[in-house]
């Protein structure tokens, strides 16, 4: 006999900046009756979540229970997350293009159609906000860096630029 794996919604949102300073309460089934919605209509199974500024607070994914034991994690692999660079703005490429790789607002490198960066623990304010989106969304699955690939399938919870 064999079980079927086990599919759980998981949200995470912090609720430790401005938007939620006033009425905590309302902001938060704001964010829930908006995610509800996308859920409903678009069939989503993963998003960031956002605040009424507009600010990334959290995400919603649905993940299926892996039904064999996580191998243990060897020192020398990465997790990479393989990208499209459609996710990144033009004038992001621009800047990553232009920019010498030392003053990149994230430590990385040109390669061959495209960009192999960091995913960074915090935002100091000078990552953009659409490479942002692709790092959270890389941390998110345990990934430490991230290749942008002009030949990558974009993801469907991230804007695509280039449409």
């Amino acid at each position: 006999m064999t079980t079927k794996p086990r599919t759980q919604a998981v949200i995470t949102i912090a609720m430790d900046n401005d938007a939620f300073a006033y009425s905590p309460a309302t902001e938060l089934s704001r964010i829930l009756v908006t995610l509800a919605g996308e859920v409903a209509t678009d069939g989503i199974s993963y998003t960031a979540l956002r605040d009424i500024n507009g600010n990334t607070v959290g995400y919603f994914r649905i993940d299926s229970e892996v039904t064999q034991a996580p191998s243990m994690p060897h020192p020398h692999i990465l997790n990479v997350l393989d990208i499209s660079t459609a996710h990144l703005t033009l004038e992001t490429m621009r800047l990553l293009d232009t920019t010498p790789q030392d003053d990149w607002p994230v430590s990385g490198a040109d390669i061959p159609f495209g960009y192999f960066v960091h995913a960074a623990d915090e935002n100091d304010g000078s990552i953009p906000a659409d490479l942002w989106d692709c790092i959270e969304l890389a941390r998110l699955h345990g990934c430490s860096h991230l290749r942008f690939d002009r030949d990558a399938d974009p993801h469907p919870s991230l804007k695509n630029y280039h449409d």
